[in-house]
Parts: C-alpha cells; sequence; structure tokens
C-alpha cells in the first residue's frame, strides 16, 4: 500500500486575490529548507508537484537533496474557484471551506471534475511518494480518508506533511500534519 506525504506549500509572499500564483516569501523559502528535516534520513522518492510556483518552490529543496525532478501533477492543483476573480474569489473560497462536499460537488461541476481528478491521480500512485500540494485538496484527501464529507477536515499548516495510505481508490489516514490557523486566499 503506497504511502503518500501529502506537503501544503510553504508560506506565500504576500497576494490579492487576483494573484493566483504567488512565489515563496522569505519565511516560506526558510519553511521548504526546514521540511527537509522531515525526510531524513527516507531514502529519495518520487517526487510529485502542483503546477503552481508556491509549490514548485517547497519542493525545490527536497528534489535538490534527492536529485530529482518533481513530476508536474496538474490534480494536485488549488481547487478552482469557478468564473470568480478578484475578491468574489475570496469570499467564495470562504465559504467552500465551511460546506460539505455532496452538496459542492452536486452544483460545481468544475469543481466536481478537478475532485475526481484529484482522487484518481493520488490513487494511481503506486508507491511510496511526496505530493506538494494545496489546503483544499489536502483537506478532500484527509476527508474521504476519515470517512468525513466536510469540505475543511483539519487546517494543515503551511510546509505541514500529512501522511495517508492509498489502496484501490480508498486512503486511509496515517498521521496529520501539523495545524495552524490559516487565512486562506488562494490554496
Amino acid at each position: 500500500m503506497p504511502r503518500l506525504y501529502l506537503v501544503r506549500h510553504a508560506l506565500p509572499k504576500p497576494h490579492g486575490p487576483d494573484d493566483r500564483d504567488p512565489p515563496l516569501d522569505p519565511k516560506g523559502r526558510k519553511q521548504a529548507e526546514i521540511l527537509l528535516r522531515s525526510f531524513e534520513p527516507a531514502q529519495p522518492l518520487p517526487v510529485y508537484s502542483s503546477p503552481l510556483m508556491r509549490c514548485r518552490q517547497t519542493a525545490a529543496p527536497l528534489a535538490s537533496q534527492w536529485e530529482c525532478v518533481p513530476k508536474i501533477l496538474e490534480a494536485v492543483r488549488e481547487v478552482p474557484a469557478p468564473d470568480r476573480e478578484g475578491a468574489a474569489r475570496g469570499v467564495f473560497l470562504k465559504t467552500l471551506l465551511e460546506e460539505r462536499w455532496p452538496a459542492v460537488l452536486a452544483r460545481e461541476g468544475e469543481i466536481r471534475d478537478w475532485y475526481q481528478d484529484l482522487v484518481v491521480a493520488l490513487s494511481r500512485i503506486k508507491e511510496d511518494s511526496v505530493v506538494f500540494s494545496h489546503y483544499v485538496a489536502i483537506n478532500a484527501i484527509v476527508g474521504l480518508a476519515m470517512g468525513s464529507d466536510r469540505v475543511t477536515s483539519f487546517k494543515p499548516a503551511h510546509a505541514s506533511v500529512t501522511v495517508v495510505e492509498a489502496e484501490g481508490g480508498r486512503f486511509t489516514l496515517s498521521r496529520l500534519g501539523a495545524e495552524a490557523a490559516t487565512q486562506l486566499t488562494s490554496g
């Protein structure tokens, strides 16, 4: 049964609701370096990353240490906010976090597709791997593992590592990552 280390990206630079792909801020770059300790003395594992810069930059120190190139996995990107830009995106995300998946998936086709792609992609990983992703994506998998239909099952801190085991489209929670109060703006 493959063990998946789901890593929330490190702290991005402060950004507005229209900036969907901010880089890490200096504290975030430090978090990405400190994250290396979480994987000592582990042997190198496959590394996957969301295509967004904050995930790729969080993955970079580990990939460098393991002398590998992270595979970009579109399915682990942040949750889409269909037809919402600017402040409307922030309001949508805040509301989304308080909902339950059945209601969201029944009315939001783009989110339903994203959710299904996320579950299928992680189910197809056949060996222990490290996956750099986002708040809602990690929560979606943790919710499945915990048997919860809440969009927010916990509040993963930046650069936290949550561990699940995946088999046959099912997920089992091994360890929740560190939690923190978070002000979610985009993932």
